[in-house]
């Protein structure tokens, strides 16, 4: 292709897409080759979202442990009130006796909680303040597991005043191999 008869099209507009930048780079007026000029139309990304919106604080889970018969599953409210929370139930649990849900200062948080299918649904009878931090309790959990495995556990929380739920990650819940 021969540039020079490129460089003459006045008509003719390019436009570069890229993950970091958009710019638009068309001709100058005037006759015969020109220089081109690149205005610049966004920053990029990175420096938009780091400098004018504030940090996001969703929950999250803190911490997946076993000590014993008990699944001990950290979360975090992080800057959202949660009125609820959902756990998906690995599929080599048999059983649990109770579930204890634990602020980290150690006192009880109350709620109802109920078990429909392989879920297990915890509703708090008020709805916990944004940044609040607690651990859910399987108590004498029976597995189909000889050990060595991971058993997962989805969770997913409701923020207070909203319906829908917010998935947060798996809690991998490493089982020990038994002697």
């Amino acid at each position: 292709m021969n540039f020079s008869t490129f460089g003459r099209m006045s008509a003719l507009t390019v436009t570069f897409l890229s993950l970091s930048s958009i710019a638009i780079a068309s001709p100058l007026p005037g006759p015969g080759p020109s220089p081109r000029r690149i205005v610049p139309t966004l920053s990029p990304p990175g420096s938009v979202y780091s400098s004018s919106l504030p940090a996001a604080q969703f929950p999250k889970i803190t911490g997946a442990t076993i000590s014993g018969s008990t699944h001990v599953i950290g979360i975090s409210g992080n800057g959202m009130s949660l009125s609820s929370v959902s756990i998906g139930l690995p599929q080599q649990m048999e059983s649990f006796s109770g579930i204890t849900l634990q602020n980290k200062s150690g006192g009880n948080i109350p709620a109802q909680v109920k078990k429909q299918g392989d879920r297990l649904n915890i509703s708090f009878d008020t709805p916990l303040q944004a940044g609040t931090s607690f651990d859910v309790r399987f108590n004498n959990v029976a597995m189909r597991t000889s050990g060595g495995e991971s058993l997962p556990y989805q969770v997913s929380v409701v923020q207070a005043g909203s319906e829908g739920d917010i998935s947060i990650g798996t809690a991998l819940i490493s089982v020990p191999v038994r002697n």
